[in-house]
């Protein structure tokens, strides 16, 4: 009796195993037609001062030429008014053309703390921490953070958009940010 029942288990295993195929292949084509039905989203545009910057820009070979010499000193105020640090106490240098490093020591750790700024134009900038976890890496630009900049009387003046937060803006001496 034993040898009777067990093929009648593989049957009742593979109808079941058919089961799951036929609702794995119906649930495919439902999710596919509803994508295909939904509409792609509009690309989101920023306005900053008088530019536009559309959401996802960041520079490519159609951009015009990077042409601010305050490459370092708007990464030094950007970086301050986001960690809430004095840019007085960093320091920084160009590692390419549009890209800023700066760096700076935590008083309250005596950590090393660094971050990359890439330029997106010639008043707008992307971030990225480098060396956060002391492996020479940088992390990933933080896209979603708008900050743009501008340089009149002797001073840049940065605005930070954060998703979730208030935006910021300060002006800072350029003396101070070399």
């Amino acid at each position: 009796m034993a040898d009777d029942a067990e093929p009648g288990g593989q049957i009742g295993n593979r109808i079941g195993c058919g089961l799951i195929i036929v609702s794995a292949i119906a649930l495919f084509w439902v999710v596919r037609r509803e994508s295909a039905n939904r509409q792609e989203p509009q690309a989101q545009t920023l306005q900053f001062a008088n530019e536009t910057l559309a959401a996802g820009d960041s520079g490519d070979e159609t951009a015009p030429a990077i042409t601010t010499p305050y490459r370092v000193q708007a990464c030094k105020a950007a970086i301050a008014v986001i960690m809430g640090r004095d840019p007085a106490t960093m320091k920084g240098k160009l590692v390419e053309d549009e890209m800023a490093h700066v760096y700076y020591r935590r008083p309250d750790d005596g950590k090393v703390w660094q971050a990359r700024c890439r330029m997106l134009s010639d008043t707008y900038l992307e971030w990225s921490a480098f060396d956060a976890f002391g492996d020479g890496r940088q992390g990933r630009w933080r896209t979603e953070d708008k900050i743009s900049f501008g340089v009149a009387a002797g001073k840049l003046t940065i605005e930070v958009h954060q998703s979730g937060m208030d935006p910021q803006a300060r002006s800072f001496a350029l003396s101070s940010l070399n």
